[in-house]
């Protein structure tokens, strides 16, 4: 079947239609990049302390204000995603549970099979009248399905973290080290390298 692209997006006026609603939005952006290459790196006295503080809080206001922006310009294609998703998933759903379904039946058949065979190996042959071999009594016209392995459900408690190690993310790591400094604090988590933030 020919795959066509139903809904065409033209990312370039997209990113025109941004710009352009954004206008305000992207200048500012620019003021407070210039100002903070005037804040120095470390800060000497009372007065840069003030100055740092006031910009920071000119900054979270101003994030907030693009998070605000992103979000609104974007629910739109949020929404018309998941109507495209959900459309899919009505048929998509039982198709797959369908397959899951199927599929534990070959593999409950095929281990049978393999058993099976395993227990004819030392089958005797059939030979014909003339002494050729034709056959074995294990003999089959199915064909042979490949077995392969997934993980159908791990435990928490049980599982090896250790030998789960080369496979974590940075991205996971990060994510769960944050976990443990909400619950245990800044202490004991070899490999994690913790830092205090000024919270303004």
């Amino acid at each position: 079947m020919v795959r066509r692209n139903l809904f065409s997006v033209d990312t370039d006026e997209v990113g025109r239609l941004l710009a352009e609603a954004n206008e305000a939005l992207i200048n500012q952006s620019r003021q407070l990049i210039e100002e903070f290459q005037r804040i120095p790196d470390k800060l000497m006295t009372e007065n840069e302390r003030a100055e740092a503080l006031a910009f920071s809080k000119m900054l979270k206001g101003h994030l907030k204000e693009c998070r605000s922006s992103r979000l609104s310009d974007a629910k739109s294609f949020r929404e018309a995603v998941k109507t495209v998703q959900s459309f899919y998933e009505e048929f998509e759903t039982p198709l797959k549970a369908a397959e899951h379904s199927v599929i534990q039946a070959i593999t409950q058949a095929e281990v049978g099979r393999a058993k099976v065979k395993e227990g004819n190996l030392d089958a005797p042959a059939v030979y014909s009248d003339t002494g050729v071999r034709i056959a074995t009594s294990a003999s089959t016209n199915n064909p042979e399905i490949e077995l392969t392995w997934s993980v159908s459900a791990v435990d928490r408690d049980q599982i090896d973290l250790e030998a789960l190690r080369p496979f974590f993310t940075e991205y996971v790591l990060m994510q769960t080290a944050k976990k443990y400094l909400e619950r245990h604090g800044p202490n004991n988590l070899v490999g994690a390298h913790f830092e205090q933030l000024a919270k303004v």
